[in-house]
């Protein structure tokens, strides 16, 4: 158990039986789980989407900037449980009492189908202060320069617009690990 040097991620398809391994191994009390999904990473406009747009198109400025917009706000939907909504969260955890969590998302979503009800946070799993440090310090870290007054684009004004660093693939990917690592941190138990 000593020799890992990084933590360990576990991934999967649905239902292929991530969650019982990831309880298994979770009962030790050498490893620390934080939470057991986390699409900050692969889901469209994640880690992986980001990777994509600063490696792939590193002299597409205005594809970096979108990018990262789009993982700030998909890491902003992911840190809370539930709806923004404070009356519509409200009743979906009352009736969570009544039928499960999984069945009252279902019925609040087709009650309010413009809500967006999150069912897969992970800022309270990890601490909210924790988590906004963390994600805040990894988007600027990523970015040379922020344009406050916006830039002309096709589809309009970008504004502010994010001038993203230029980095190879593997130093993105370094900052990535740097990232994760900051992120799982709890007291030392890295994994």
């Amino acid at each position: 158990m000593d020799n890992f040097e990084h933590p360990v991620f576990i991934g999967g398809t649905g239902r292929c039986g991530t969650t019982v391994m990831a309880d298994f191994i979770g009962s030790d009390d050498n490893f620390f789980l934080p939470c057991h999904e986390n699409k900050l990473i692969v889901e469209a406009d994640g880690l992986i989407d980001l990777c994509t747009a600063f490696t792939s198109h590193n002299d597409d400025p205005i594809r970096k900037h979108r990018a990262l917009v789009r993982f700030f706000l998909w890491s902003e939907r992911l840190r809370d449980l539930g709806c923004q909504n404070m009356e519509i969260n409200k009743q979906l955890h009352e009736v969570t009492k009544l039928i499960g969590w999984q069945n009252a998302v279902d019925l609040i979503q087709r009650e309010f189908p413009n809500e967006k009800i999150n069912i897969h946070a992970i800022g309270d799993c990890l601490g909210k202060s924790h988590y906004d440090k963390v994600i805040n310090n990894f988007f600027l870290s990523l970015i040379e320069k922020e344009i406050k007054a916006g830039i002309v684009d096709t589809l309009g004004l970008l504004k502010p617009f994010y001038i993203g660093i230029t980095l190879t693939r593997e130093e993105f990917l370094t900052r990535c690990r740097k990232f994760l690592k900051e992120l799982y941190y709890d007291e030392g138990r890295v994994r």
